[in-house]
């Protein structure tokens, strides 16, 4: 059976774990929103305490699927739902008020609040009636304890708290996502099942994860939104020892968000074999020990270059003022939020963000939408113009040099709203074709006396690398660029190309943006995952971009290395 099979199935199928996941044409949800908002903002109030001035409901139905396989054997299947409610209540002025302040861990990692499945308008008013009490108290402890830091503490930021944006009215159409998990078990136990056949590999997983979420946003201002948001996650990891003891972890990744995107079973297979063997094929690579020189980064490395570099390094856009030291280090913010107006690239390249394109010559965007989770309706905006850095994602916290939404912001977990990018464009007035990006690579390592240079076609990633490492991580701190995880030497006589491994970026900065000298002439779009900048939360976003050729970078050999299994692995193919 294929994948493709089961997701045409999708929008027909009954769950075979539950009903199915869909809005009601009369959202008794958001009318239990709305009207416990209203008498909030009409009466909550405390003797000789300030009412609140802004309040805002976010309410998520979500849905998740999880299936993983392990060596052909399923061992994790789950289906879960439920609906939650964050609450953001403001009292105080929108010049100062108790939002933008940490006291505390719990001010920062706020477990959001569940609500009753049912459409239930009593029992929803009453919960959320409940949550809201508590929240307001929250918010004047919260701003006696931010005004009493300020005092002792004075500061000269004269940035407000809070900018109110426009009303806004919108709603998704909301399709109802069906899976039969059945089907996906079988699917992905079968593909892990064909990793048995490379004896070299230590350990692998194959791991299916879906999630729909449907979120209403309502807020004092009169802005009604909902919204929905699918996204289905094919994960393919393995991990594996060279013979020095470097582990080299591996990922293949399907990140999309419609079920037509799936690949079917034979292509999963396919795909799952090839990647197993330039895993197995890196492994038993030649070790560098070092290198300094030009670089070419293609295929998904520059997407990752581009994430690394330039896309986290733009969030958060306003850390939050913390009253512990220790908790403002954790905070530092994206190391190019203070360089607006500055060069970060060279003077032919543009970055746009774009939310409101939905694909790329046909192929569809992941990140697409029309209003982002503050309510605010999302902009198309230029990040990057001739090399400098004009614009931020905000959301609805100002900052400064920048006022006022670009409808960029996203909900988390912890209840925190954080501007983010969606669909990230890199263009490019200086481009080569790929034959002539190698040529170009191999001058400038011949112009430098090298005999060869490097072309980097992935790197790896620490969220999956740490999980399979057997012993601890090295002391030495972390670069912005993780380990390279296909690379080759590119013989600078006749171009001929050669897996290496065993190097490590040194010494890298987002300074290492400006020396780009030239792109690849084609755009490509490639779905990552990164990580929320407060709270570490995994979120998807895409990178489209051409391939980059920097003139120089650095690295070292890697210094950590593992002790090899005593024993040969228990089965064999």
């Amino acid at each position: 059976m294929k994948f493709l099979r089961f997701v045409t199935l999708l929008c027909l199928l009954v769950l075979t774990t539950g009903a199915p996941f869909q809005a009601q044409a009369s959202d008794v949800v958001m009318q239990a929103m709305n009207d416990e908002l209203t008498r909030s903002m009409d009466s909550l109030r405390m003797e000789n305490m300030p009412p609140p001035y802004n309040l805002t409901y976010w309410v998520r139905d979500q849905a998740d699927w999880v299936a993983e396989a392990r060596y052909g054997a399923l061992t994790t299947s789950s289906h879960s739902r439920g609906r939650y409610l964050s609450i953001e209540l403001r009292v105080g002025s929108p010049a100062l008020d108790n939002c933008n302040f940490a006291d505390s861990w719990n001010d920062i990692y706020r477990s959001r609040r569940s609500l009753v499945d049912e459409d239930n308008y009593a029992t929803l008013r009453h919960q959320i009636w409940l949550q809201t009490d508590d929240a307001y108290k929250s918010a004047l402890d919260l701003l006696s304890k931010k005004s009493a830091y300020l005092q002792t503490h004075p500061t000269n930021d004269t940035i407000p708290d809070f900018t109110a944006g426009d009303k806004v009215e919108y709603s998704d159409k909301i399709e109802p996502i069906e899976v039969d998990l059945r089907s996906i078990e079988t699917e992905i136990t079968a593909a892990s099942l064909a990793l048995n056949d490379f004896e070299q590999l230590q350990d692998w997983k194959i791991r299916f994860s879906g999630g729909n979420t449907v979120t209403r946003y309502c807020n004092s201002q009169g802005s009604r939104t909902t919204k929905q948001n699918v996204t289905l996650w094919i994960e393919v990891s393995a991990t594996i020892l060279a013979n020095d003891g470097e582990r080299i972890t591996g990922f293949l990744n399907y990140l999309v968000k419609s079920t037509k995107e799936l690949p079917s079973s034979e292509k999963l297979t396919a795909d799952v074999r090839d990647f197993a063997t330039k895993l197995v094929a890196s492994a038993g690579a030649v070790a560098l020990k070092d290198y300094t020189g030009p670089v070419l980064f293609t295929d998904i490395a520059s997407a990752q270059l581009v994430a690394d570099l330039f896309a986290a390094q733009v969030i958060p856009a306003r850390p939050p003022l913390c009253s512990e030291a220790y908790m403002s280090d954790y905070f530092k913010g994206g190391k190019l939020v203070g360089r607006l107006n500055q060069r970060v690239f060279p003077e032919f390249i543009n970055v746009t963000d774009e939310p409101l394109r939905r694909e790329l010559t046909g192929t569809p965007l992941l990140r697409g939408q029309t209003v982002d989770d503050d309510g605010v309706m999302s902009k198309n905006i230029t990040l990057v113009k001739n090399g400098r850095l004009v614009a931020l994602p905000l959301g609805s916290a100002p900052i400064a040099k920048q006022s006022g939404s670009n409808g960029h912001g996203r909900l988390f977990p912890n209840q925190m709203v954080i501007p983010t990018v969606t669909n990230l464009f890199v263009n490019s007035d200086e481009t080569m074709s790929d034959a002539n990006l190698l040529k170009k690579l191999r001058k400038l390592a011949k112009d430098s006396g090298l005999g060869y240079a490097l072309l980097i076609t992935h790197l790896s990633d620490p969220n999956i690398s740490s999980n399979y490492a057997w012993s601890e991580s090295s002391s030495e701190k972390e670069e912005l660029l993780p380990v390279p995880l296909q690379m080759f030497k590119v013989d600078v006589k006749d171009g001929s190309l050669t897996p290496v491994r065993g190097l490590q970026f040194s010494e890298v900065t987002v300074r290492n943006l400006r020396d780009i000298l030239t792109t690849g002439k084609k755009q490509h779009p490639y779905n990552l995952v990164m990580n929320a900048p407060i709270g570490g939360y995994p979120y998807p976003v895409t990178i489209v971009t051409p391939s980059l050729l920097v003139e120089e970078m650095e690295f070292k050999a890697i210094s950590s290395h593992e002790q090899l299994p005593v024993t040969a692995r228990p089965t064999k193919p």
